[in-house]
């Protein structure tokens, strides 16, 4: 386990590109994780920090993929905040199966993200922490500037349940999900209990569309598109670019 003091210090210090995208994930993870904490005693200005996080994480990943790591700017964005960041309580962990696996089909799944999605998306929502790095693939790949980040875990934290950040209103929730094209973000399906609770949350705000990208469904990246008639999620019906 791995406290963010740890993960700053890297980011701020070391060259390699790994260790750099890495440990802003951890950070992120960290953070979003302690924004969540009914009994944390975060700053006031949270939304302002998770805001230069997530640009570190929007610079990070497809900067790693492209082999085009802007280290002068993602250090920029964790120096704003550097001693709120560094003294975070939660510790990070990342085991050897999981960055296999997610380091060997990143950069197929940004390949089926480009060409398999050829339909505007309005919204995408990361499912935390698992989800931060998928989504910001598909936020550079297409173009997309609007992310709520969520958490609903059953693994991890054993929330049962889609916990938003307090800035994000009831009000602001419905406008922005009300009649839009979501996609959902995830890292893997195992058995779908999370994403059958995400997918009943989100149903209540009647969007549009809910796409679902995963990095790992089965083996391989995929896309496929949420049935309101079975509930279920299916392969993608919409053409290829």
């Amino acid at each position: 386990m791995v406290k963010s003091k740890y993960l700053l210090e890297n980011i701020l210090t070391k060259e390699d590109p790994k260790k750099i995208k890495e440990s802003i994930l951890g950070i992120a993870q960290i953070f979003f994780d302690e924004v969540l904490d009914p009994t944390g005693t975060l700053e006031t200005n949270q939304k302002e920090i998770w805001g230069s996080v997530w640009r570190a994480v929007e610079l990070a990943v497809p900067g790693y993929c492209k082999n085009d790591l802007s280290r002068e700017l993602i250090r920029n964005e964790m120096s704003k905040h550097r001693w709120i960041l560094g003294r975070c309580k939660n510790s990070y962990k990342r085991d050897a199966a999981y960055e296999f696996w997610m380091e060997t089909l990143l950069l197929p799944f940004a390949d089926e993200v480009y060409s398999g999605l050829n339909e505007k998306v309005d919204l995408i929502i990361p499912v935390a922490s698992g989800g931060f790095e998928p989504a910001a693939l598909c936020e550079y790949y297409l173009g997309v500037t609007n992310i709520l980040p969520i958490r609903y875990s059953y693994y991890r934290k054993n929330d049962c349940a889609v916990l938003v950040p307090p800035w994000e209103s009831q009000e602001t929730l419905e406008k922005n999900i009300g009649g839009k094209n979501i996609l959902l973000a995830e890292d893997a399906i195992v058995r779908g209990k999370t994403l059958e609770g995400v997918s009943r949350w989100l149903e209540q705000y009647k969007p549009e569309k809910i796409y679902l990208a995963a990095v790992n469904f089965c083996g391989s990246p995929a896309i496929l598109q949420y049935s309101e008639h079975d509930g279920l999620y299916h392969d993608i019906k919409i053409p290829k670019k």
